[in-house]
């Protein structure tokens, strides 16, 4: 008996640091991981207050990071009035925390003066750094909650060097899967106006091609383990020159992430991954030499558009 309790108790030691991991969300362990990229450094209370939302409204988000810019959102439809009024003095105690950052400009609204249809506050905050902007939008509706971070580079464009090692890296960890048995794939290619496919973007806009093309996998018999391997590999990279990571939810249902990186051939790749059901989904495309090129949003869909 003691044998057993000792396994027991060793079991739920070495379980624990797993239990504490999926007690956050995924957004939160990276929040904590990488605040200070290459040229920016996020504003550590917008990114608590990110993760704030993210838990208290899950899979409602989206993310964009390249090394010089970033931008954060978390929209959430309520179902009704009832709803709305649970959850607006949470909202409203978080805008007055954002009314209270020191600020270059600000603006605020209240639609009535009992407070009653819904806060809005625009902030940009000051930053340590002179060639940093950071914005905030933090607006409550009895429709919608809606919530923007932004942090950018001014004047500077994004550097866009060949990372073949990023690609090496991320096609070595796409093989993992991909190989194993009972895998299928497609062939496949996005195709369209960028108004409808909006995820990933690479380059100039002047250079728009907008198309790409490759394989989707479906990888049986997977788990949010798997997802989260993905998940922390590819934000690993996040904040870096010359990268861009994308992440975001779909309709509530499910997540997806993809990086997109400049190949030594010239040519930009694209890599994602979506957990649905225990089916993991894999996409790798190539867009044309020294085009434009995106995976769009909701990808692992049928008829993938932007939500």
């Amino acid at each position: 008996m003691r044998t057993l309790l000792k396994q027991s108790l060793l079991l739920t030691l070495l379980a624990l640091p797993l239990l504490i991991a999926n007690a956050q969300s995924r957004n939160e362990w990276y929040g904590k991981q990488a605040m200070q990229g290459e040229h920016l450094t996020l504003n550590p209370e917008m990114i608590e207050i990110f993760n704030t939302l993210d838990k208290t409204f899950p899979k409602r988000y989206l993310i964009n990071e390249e090394s010089n810019h970033v931008g954060m959102w978390v929209v959430y439809k309520f179902k009704g009035r009832k709803e709305y009024e649970e959850y607006r003095p949470l909202i409203k105690k978080l805008i007055d925390r954002i009314n209270r950052m020191p600020a270059y400009r600000a603006y605020t609204e209240r639609l009535d003066s009992a407070g009653m249809e819904g806060y809005s506050i625009a902030l940009t905050p000051k930053t340590d750094t002179y060639e940093q902007t950071d914005y905030v939008n933090l607006a409550i509706r009895p429709k919608e909650m809606r919530f923007h971070y932004r942090a950018r580079i001014d004047n500077t464009p994004m550097p866009w060097e060949q990372r073949q090692d990023v690609a090496d890296a991320v096609d070595q960890m796409l093989n993992e899967y991909i190989n194993r048995t009972g895998v299928t794939k497609k062939d496949i290619r996005f195709d369209g106006r960028r108004t409808n496919y909006n995820y990933l973007t690479f380059t100039k806009p002047s250079n728009c091609t907008p198309r790409c093309s490759g394989t989707c996998y479906i990888v049986p018999n997977c788990t949010t383990a798997d997802y989260d391997r993905i998940y922390r590999f590819i934000r690993g990279y996040a904040l870096s020159n010359s990268v861009t990571v994308a992440s975001n939810d779909f309709l509530g249902t499910y997540e997806e992430i993809a990086i997109g990186v400049n190949q030594k051939n010239r040519r930009p790749l694209m890599v994602g991954a979506a957990l649905k059901g225990t089916d993991l989904y894999l996409i790798r495309t190539e867009g044309d030499v020294g085009s434009h090129a995106w995976l769009p949003r909701a990808w692992a869909e049928d008829n993938p558009v932007h939500p």
